[in-house]
């Protein structure tokens, strides 16, 4: 493609030449539609894992050099493996994201509960209405009493948060371990960290016929996002993900998931 800028002063015109990682129609070098650029380091089964593993829209803008606005959301509602009986589990994260004031009219608090084990993120059961910080205190408390499995609980360290932290700190049992998240980047940056591991299905809901009542909800809230008039489900899920397999500040007893290098830098370098 050629451009120019029209005005004086504003340089000389130049061309563009855009070469994807894997060809379409039409390639500027002469390649067959499917063959891979480089394809004695990145052979065209390596891409198409790649391609899985960091979904297509981040695909589309940065192995393909064609940006495509929104037709793919981070987190279809399509999109989710689903379990009937979710996996015994070594260890659970209580991932929340508190509310901004302690009002009727303040954002609602979310508490997510996921499920760890090697490759396997479930999400097992979800809080989202709103509290005032002592409610909410006493909900992650009760969370943790009825599951002895709960081993981490990540509170973001903004809002209410350091409040709950504070009045959480010396009142967990022993062996639960509780972590004050600082959030790196905003809210898209954090959700396309973690769309990966939803497309490869290594996070899995509820199927419906458990009847889980919070459900519906979670899944609007996700495929909304993020033109979605809330994001405090998507903001915990994220926060709980990204703490055990990106930024590692959770250390789980068993391996966890680790995407390939490429794909790594791709995301979240």
């Amino acid at each position: 493609s050629r451009y120019s800028d029209e005005g004086e002063n504003q340089g000389e015109p130049f061309e563009v030449f855009n070469l994807p990682a894997i060809a379409e129609e039409n390639d500027l070098i002469g390649r067959e539609p499917g063959e891979a650029l480089f394809p004695s380091r990145y052979p065209v089964d390596a891409l198409e894992a790649l391609r899985k593993a960091v979904g297509p829209r981040v695909w589309s803008a940065l192995f393909q050099g064609g940006p495509r606005s929104d037709e793919d959301k981070p987190f279809p509602r399509t999109g989710w493996i689903r379990y009937s009986q979710p996996p015994a589990f070594s260890s659970t994260v209580l991932s929340v994201d508190a509310a901004f004031r302690d009002s009727k009219t303040s954002d609602k608090v979310a508490i997510v509960e996921v499920g760890f084990q090697n490759s396997t993120a479930a999400v097992l059961d979800v809080i989202n209405r709103r509290m005032r910080y002592t409610e909410t205190v006493q909900v992650i408390k009760s969370k943790i009493e009825a599951n002895p499995r709960i081993r981490w609980v990540l509170i973001e360290a903004k809002a209410n948060g350091d409040a709950i932290l504070d009045a959480l700190r010396g009142a967990l049992p022993p062996g639960v371990q509780m972590i004050g998240i600082d959030p790196e980047g905003g809210k898209e940056a954090r959700a396309a960290a973690t769309e990966p591991f939803v497309r490869a299905g290594n996070v899995i809901v509820p199927d419906d016929s458990l009847g889980r009542s919070w459900l519906p909800g979670f899944l609007s809230e996700l495929d909304d996002f993020p033109a979605g008039r809330h994001d405090d489900q998507v903001d915990a899920l994220t926060q709980a993900i990204i703490a055990v397999w990106v930024s590692r500040v959770v250390r789980l007893s068993t391996p966890v998931l680790v995407l390939d290098s490429l794909a790594r830098r791709s995301i979240w370098k």
